[in-house]
C-alpha cells in the first residue's frame, strides 16, 4: 500500500513516497516559513508466515521539511496528524556524530520547497 521510490539524477536524489503525517509542527527558520513532520512509511516488509497475512512488520520514517511561504502555508492549512500524503522531494542524507559511540550515522530528511517538489493530501484518517 505505502511504497517508497528513489531516483538518482546526476547529483540530485529525488524521492517519491506515500506516507502518514505524524507530529506536525510549524515555525520560521532564518525568516523562512517552515512546516515539518515525521512521515511514516508503512509496509516496508511483510511476515513470511501464512497466519500473519497483510500485517506490517516494519515501519520506516523520515523527517519531512517543507520550506517556503507557499508550501508551508498549504501544509499548515490542509495537513494534520494522520493525513495520508503523496510527496515528491529532495532526499538529503547528512552525517551526524554520536559522541557516546564515537561514530557517525546518517540522518535522512525529505525536503520540499516552493521551487522543487510537492506534497499532496490524499486522505485523512
Amino acid at each position: 500500500m505505502f511504497r517508497s521510490r528513489q531516483l538518482l539524477t546526476s547529483q540530485l536524489s529525488i524521492h517519491m513516497c506515500v506516507g502518514v503525517v505524524a507530529a506536525p509542527s510549524r515555525g520560521f527558520i532564518q525568516g523562512m516559513a517552515v512546516w515539518s513532520c515525521r512521515l511514516l512509511l508503512s509496509q516496508a516488509g511483510y511476515s513470511a508466515l501464512a497466519s500473519q497475512t497483510g500485517k506490517t512488520i516494519c515501519q520506516e520514517s523520515y523527517n519531512l521539511s517543507c520550506q517556503g511561504a507557499i508550501v508551508a502555508n498549504y501544509c499548515c492549512s490542509n495537513l494534520h496528524e494522520g493525513c495520508i500524503v503523496h510527496v515528491v522531494s529532495k532526499l538529503i542524507n547528512s552525517p551526524i556524530y554520536v559522541s557516546v559511540h564515537g561514530t557517525y550515522f546518517e540522518k535522512t530528511e525529505l525536503l520540499v520547497t516552493d521551487s522543487f517538489g510537492f506534497i499532496t493530501k490524499l486522505k485523512s484518517l
